[in-house]
């Protein structure tokens, strides 16, 4: 049997743009370390808002 993982938290990030997505990817790569146990996911709304990103 092999052994599990720990499931790690997500954060969902949305940008309006590529400008915001690419200030996001900066600070996700700043701020969040590998061994931190959090994944940040980043989303391009594309100008349709965040809800347009959930659906």
């Amino acid at each position: 049997m092999s052994k599990s993982r720990p499931q790690n938290q997500t954060l969902l990030l949305v940008g309006e743009g590529y400008d915001e997505v690419a200030f996001l990817t900066y600070l996700k790569s700043e701020l969040v370390s590998r061994d931190a146990g959090l994944e940040v996911k980043i989303k391009n709304a594309k100008g349709k808002g965040a809800k347009h990103v959930i659906e």
